[in-house]
């Protein structure tokens, strides 16, 4: 069959499809038409052409690959543009699964529904509370169009195969990001040196918050070892095994301990889960290794230093403790979302002209 056949038989098979893949190249002609980005028009028009050929499920994982991966500090200025687009897609996905008949729509369980009732009435009282009462007006219309956006992404969802979708979709954000950073590890000049020194270079490419950067390591870590230990062909393992690698180097170049703490915790929960005995034996042999380094001096410096014990909360434990005195004053409302910034100069525990003040 031809490809021309082909498409004309997608068409026929679902005419939708037509208008949902017009309207997306008019949402992109600005990313065409303007010249600072027609560097972008080939992707886009592929991108297209692909998701004529895949579908809807193919449309939602690129949406989520952007999302996490063109809107952090890739480009400021294409970010809103990149934001519109995908949101305006899964309003196009929702409408056309569900219509405005309300009634069709997926209801929310009411645990879910009870803590969202909850977590809002209480932003709004401390809000209301507060000496700022309009700083929080901008966090709480965030928070509840992300819920929007964690809704409509939920009632997207028809079988497994979206779910496995959406997992397969973290998983190559994960290695687009240990991509970007391997490259500017080389192309910066950087060392396995600069990475085990005292003053290592932290590389994340994409985002300079690095512990959301890692994130999606921690996400990604437990998907793929799950997905390794419950495949039985060789080829999938083997394919695994190779993604369980690669998101380890993006761990080793972040040099994240919370990250890496968190890999190991959830580690032990896949484990504990899918091979309870391997759960015991990789237990066993994680204390055993750590009583090595910890009574062998060579490698209790090694370790000391790869986990930066010399830092220790690097100030974080500062932070807590301000957090812990503001409880401590405002008990029953606290002091209202986004006020933090405010409040935390009458607790500040340096001059602001000393290293960490700064």
């Amino acid at each position: 069959m031809t490809l021309r056949n082909y498409i004309k038989e997608i068409f026929q098979a679902s005419p939708g499809n037509f208008s949902f893949i017009l309207f997306s190249a008019l949402l992109s002609i600005p990313t065409i038409i303007l010249s600072e980005w027609q560097i972008y028009t080939i992707p886009v028009l592929l991108l297209l052409i692909l998701s004529l050929l895949f579908g809807e499920r193919f449309v939602v994982a690129i949406i989520i690959i952007s999302l996490f991966t063109l809107v952090g500090e890739f480009n400021r200025t294409l970010r809103p543009l990149i934001q519109f687009v995908d949101f305006t897609l899964l309003a196009i996905l929702f409408l056309k699964k569900f219509g405005l008949y309300f009634s069709y729509f997926y209801k929310v369980p009411w645990s879910i529904l009870s803590f969202l009732i909850l977590y809002f009435s209480a932003m709004i009282i401390s809000s209301v509370m507060s000496s700022y009462p309009l700083a929080g007006v901008g966090i709480i219309a965030r928070q509840f169009v992300f819920f929007i956006i964690t809704y409509v992404f939920y009632s997207l969802i028809n079988d497994e195969v979206d779910i496995k979708n959406y997992f397969l979709s973290i998983t190559l954000v994960a290695c687009v990001l240990v991509t970007i950073s391997f490259v500017s590890f080389i192309s910066e000049g950087f060392s396995l040196l600069n990475i085990i020194s005292k003053d290592r270079t932290r590389v994340s490419a994409l985002m300079t918050n690095l512990e959301a950067f890692t994130n999606f390591f921690v996400v990604a870590f437990p998907l793929v070892l799950g997905n390794l230990l419950l495949k039985k062909d060789s080829f999938r393992i083997k394919i695994n095994w190779l993604l369980l690698i690669y998101v380890s180097i993006g761990l080793a170049l972040a040099m994240s301990r919370s990250a890496i703490i968190g890999v190991v915790v959830s580690t032990a929960i896949i484990f504990f889960m899918l091979r309870r005995k391997s759960f015991y034996r990789l237990t066993l042999s994680l204390i055993f290794l750590v009583l090595i380094f910890l009574l062998y001096e060579p490698l209790n410096e090694m370790m000391s230093l790869f986990l930066r014990i010399e830092e220790g909360m690097s100030a974080r434990d500062y932070l807590w403790k301000m957090s812990f005195d503001m409880i401590n004053d405002f008990p029953i409302f606290g002091v209202g979302p986004g006020v933090y910034k405010y409040e935390m100069f009458n607790y500040y525990p340096y001059m602001l002209n000393e290293f960490f003040g700064k």
